[in-house]
């Protein structure tokens, strides 16, 4: 019983800890010092990090090709991943309540929405000629792709951390409040919701007529698309912090007891526990060959999807809070609590090819 309480309380600091982190102000004595940890996205040319700043990098050279605001401040900090569009705009919502379109080339500023009464944590996703914005308000907001006018509001009852999943006829939200809403692209209302029981603070993941999501309940659960009624459950040992990443019809997943579980998509079957150093808060980075696993304690692992042995592993400084990235053969990883923003590595050997830190 003794055993039990400590791990409950232990739980429940990492929770508040992060819950301060997120909730934390943005002041201090250097602008340069991020409050949150850093987002990044892919383009088929650039990279974009969030940290204070939203920055485009050169993935040759780690350069900066362009940084917005030109210079830090303290009214527009972004730290959610930005979300391209099919003309290579970016959409990026700030923690000060708003949502930016930016031209992807340069960084100007093609509109602003000035929407929401909370910050934007999660990222926004583009779905058409809508942009689905979650806020920590506890409000879905549509907005109009070429304008940032509001379409429709779908409120829920507590924050929401992170970004919903899309297909062509619903969006699928995940919620503190513990529940999973499956609203209706077009109109904005509900299709189903479902109960949890535990908060679900991160996105949703769609593999076929399943969704997927995990909850601070210590599980993951499957859902069908279309109703929303309970397919499967599985039990993990800890928090389930990050989304699952699904292929060929496999679920990969860890927990904040440092488990990492693959687990059969169809019926939740567990196929393979590795045990490893450090909780477990990000989604796994999936390749043809390879799965990348990041633990809170800076340790990267690189493991054979054939085989489930490593293939390397290595050590950063700082807390690995961000889900990893890959542009071509180059795996992106963007510490937290560190010198550096964002690293760049050889896929296949672990080898750094760059690092961005922020400006002095």
């Amino acid at each position: 019983m003794k055993n039990k309480l400590q791990k409950s309380h232990i739980r429940f600091m990492v929770f508040l800890i992060l819950a301060l982190m997120l909730a934390g102000c943005s002041g201090g004595s250097s602008l340069m010092t991020a409050t949150s940890w850093p987002g990044v996205t892919v383009s088929e040319n650039s990279i974009y990090v969030s940290n204070n700043q939203l920055s485009a990098i050169n993935p040759d050279t780690g350069a900066v090709l362009w940084q917005f605001p030109v210079e830090p401040d303290r009214d527009i900090q972004f730290y959610a991943p930005a979300a391209i569009d099919p003309d290579g705009n970016l959409i990026a919502g700030t923690y000060n309540n708003s949502v930016y379109k930016l031209s992807g080339t340069n960084g100007t500023v093609l509109w602003t929405a000035d929407i929401a009464s909370d910050r934007f944590i999660g990222a926004a996703v583009v779905a058409g000629d809508l942009i689905i914005a979650p806020s920590a308000d506890g409000i879905v907001y549509a907005l109009d792709l070429e304008t940032g006018s509001i379409i429709w509001r779908f409120a829920v009852g507590h924050a929401i951390w992170s970004a919903p999943a899309v297909n062509g006829e619903r969006v699928y939200v995940t919620s503190l409040d513990h529940t999973i809403y499956a609203i209706d692209l077009e109109s904005g209302m509900e299709s189903w919701s479902y109960d949890t029981g535990f908060s679900i603070p991160d996105s949703p993941v769609l593999y076929e007529d399943i969704l997927l999501a995990g909850t601070f309940g210590n599980q993951v659960i499957a859902l069908a698309k279309d109703t929303g009624s309970l397919l499967w459950s599985f039990d993990a040992e800890g928090w389930v912090w990050g989304t699952p990443a699904v292929q060929n019809g496999v679920a990969y997943f860890g927990d904040m007891e440092g488990n990492f579980f693959s687990v059969d998509v169809n019926n939740g079957q567990l196929i393979e526990k590795t045990k490893l150093e450090g909780a477990i808060a990000t989604t796994p980075l999936l390749t043809e060959t390879k799965i990348v696993i990041l633990s809170n304690n800076g340790e990267i692992y690189v493991r054979s999807l054939e085989t489930d042995q490593p293939v390397w592993q290595n050590s950063i400084e700082g807390e690995l809070l961000s889900d990893p990235a890959q542009f071509e053969d180059l795996l992106l990883v963007a510490p937290f609590k560190s010198e550096i923003i964002l690293k760049a590595m050889i896929l296949d050997s672990g080898t750094t090819r760059w690092e961005f830190s922020p400006a002095e």
